[in-house]
């Protein structure tokens, strides 16, 4: 009979530590990505030099959120209060600078939909087209 090896209790095809090695090296690239998204933002750097975080320079901030929940207790802490402010408005621009564009075309240019093809607004409440999959549609083959 074999004994079992303690620490290489195998969970899938990662043993524990190969599992804590890589989510301890996700966690740290989240860190990263996080810091860099707060310092690309001057206003957004400026406030984790003031209350209630106080670090002497912005780059000190390893980019670190301290958990919502320590020893089953919700973390009130306004440090944590304070981060997530930060790191979720760095968050919203960083999706709002990356968001595709779509730019209007030049007043020598054509639009690809004139205004007399353009479908009037519907009024509220009123049914919309039947489509492929509308009880009404053709493609419906409900009987």
């Amino acid at each position: 009979m074999e004994t079992p090896p303690i620490l290489g209790v195998v969970v899938g095809e990662q043993s524990w530590p190969e599992r804590i090695t890589k989510a301890m090296a996700m966690a740290h690239s989240r860190n990263l990505a996080r810091r860099s998204a707060v310092l690309a933002h001057p206003d957004l750097a400026a406030r984790l030099c003031q209350p209630p975080l106080n670090y002497k320079r912005p780059e000190q901030w390893n980019g670190y959120m301290p958990p919502e929940t320590c020893d089953g207790e919700y973390n009130e802490s306004p440090q944590r209060a304070a981060l997530i402010q930060i790191g979720t408005e760095a968050w919203k621009r960083h999706l709002a600078d990356n968001a595709p564009r779509v730019e209007p075309p030049a007043p020598d240019q054509p639009d690809l939909l004139p205004e007399h093809e353009e479908q009037p607004a519907l009024p509220a409440g009123a049914a919309g087209p039947a489509g492929p999959l509308d009880p009404g549609g053709q493609l419906s083959d409900h009987t």
